[in-house]
């Protein structure tokens, strides 16, 4: 299984503990993946600095692929978090280095070239006008992460190219919640997931809603939950999917009752959200949203 995350990172700089970790949506689906045991490259922008740095030797550390990254001039993207018993709040952040460096068409060039089998970005993500287009016309599927920030706007501008669609709902109600995810599927998604922390995760995929209550522990450092959960599901599922479609090759006559192949599916998507949300609870045990920290501020 090889994921393609692109768009998104910055560092973690946790102002009360003097700490700084390595982080960003994108960048950290692609660290969680390769930690499942996927094979994942990031593709993104980092300065040349000793953030930047950090940034890209984490990820070799966990196994991704970070030939794809880029060294530009300015500051490694950041954001300033404190941390208010296990629960990470963000203060400020400065994400120029990616926001004035968009990904653009020839970035997409770089997925297609190769046999990805799974596409990944987020709404922190910026896109030229082709690189959006390209996106679109990307010949695998696309995981999308909107994180609770999303508008309307966003979904009907999103979900037509995002095969899976992940958005944070904590924020608005359990109703709100599965509406949401009805949106996001009718505009053309193949599925929505909506993570709730601890009130669990409910996704919809046009004909069944699910639930997966979460995994009660208490939380060291909330970094990173979602994003273990976005990357331990898109695993799970996409094995699950690749096992069966091996399966049914071995039929050479008839192939199993289409409700009894529903009643599978059901099963592996029950399972890939209850890993998911497990992986996540483990990840609330962890410092920062794999570790990696250093001593910040800290001298060049």
């Amino acid at each position: 299984m090889r994921f393609y995350c692109f768009g998104d990172n910055n560092v973690d700089i946790y102002r009360n503990k003097g700490l700084a970790y390595p982080g960003g949506n994108a960048y950290n689906v692609a660290a969680y993946a390769s930690m499942c045991g996927a094979r994942a490259a990031y593709a993104g922008n980092v300065g040349a600095d000793r953030l930047g740095r950090l940034q890209t030797d984490s990820l070799k550390a966990v196994g991704v692929d970070t030939s794809l990254m880029r060294v530009l001039s300015g500051d490694t993207a950041w954001s300033a978090v404190q941390l208010n018993d296990g629960d990470r709040e963000f203060l400020e952040m400065d994400i120029s280095i990616y926001r004035d460096n968009p990904v653009t068409a020839e970035d997409m060039a770089r997925c297609t070239a190769q046999k990805y089998d799974l596409a990944y970005a987020s709404i922190w993500a910026a896109f030229t006008p082709e690189g959006w287009e390209a996106v679109k016309a990307l010949p695998v599927p696309l995981g999308f992460d909107f994180s609770d920030t999303w508008t309307a706007e966003d979904l009907e501008r999103v979900c037509p190219a995002a095969d899976y669609a992940f958005l944070s709902c904590s924020h608005i109600s359990e109703e709100e919640t599965k509406e949401t995810l009805k949106r996001a599927v009718s505009l053309g998604s193949r599925m929505a997931v909506g993570t709730r922390g601890m009130e669990g995760s409910f996704l919809w995929d046009g004909g069944e809603l699910l639930f997966q209550p979460a995994f009660y522990c208490p939380a060291v450092d909330t970094m990173g939950a979602g994003d273990s959960y976005i990357a331990r599901f898109l695993v799970s599922w996409l094995e699950w999917e690749e096992k069966l479609s091996r399966q049914l090759k071995s039929f050479s006559v008839v192939l199993p009752r289409q409700e009894d192949l529903n009643l599978y599916r059901r099963r592996a998507l029950e399972m890939s959200m209850a890993e998911a949300a497990l992986f996540a609870a483990a990840t609330c045990q962890r410092d920062g949203a794999f570790g990696f920290g250093i001593p910040w501020p800290q001298a060049e």
